[in-house]
């Protein structure tokens, strides 16, 4: 998201981008009778939402269980004790970018024209 939004010029139609990602369980289904859609629910996915919550236009703000797993690969700003309503203080990071040394993502695959 970050990307397709900076390739538009950063600021597209006044869009500015925040993402909060916690690492955890959560639970995922259809609900809906005649209108079907997929949602997800936890601890997990709300500590997700405060983050963006207190996230900066344009970055993504993490949590340690997050950091914990990407540290190796992403190179991140200690962001210190972020106070997270029905949470507490809680430490959090935002990423800067992709390591030099980290393995690179293959490219996504772009759709073939009909």
């Amino acid at each position: 998201m970050q990307e397709g939004v900076a390739a538009r010029g950063g600021d597209w139609a006044g869009l500015k981008v925040r993402v909060g990602v916690h690492t955890g369980p959560a639970s995922g289904g259809v609900i809906g009778r005649r209108k079907f859609a997929f949602d997800l629910w936890g601890d997990t996915v709300n500590v997700a939402s405060r983050l963006e919550q207190h996230g900066l236009p344009g970055q993504i703000h993490i949590s340690a269980q997050t950091w914990d797993h990407i540290k190796d690969e992403f190179s991140c700003e200690r962001r210190g004790q972020t106070a997270l309503r029905g949470k507490g203080d809680v430490e959090t990071y935002l990423v800067i970018g992709r390591l030099a040394t980290a393995h690179k993502m293959p490219a996504r695959a772009e759709p073939a024209a009909t």
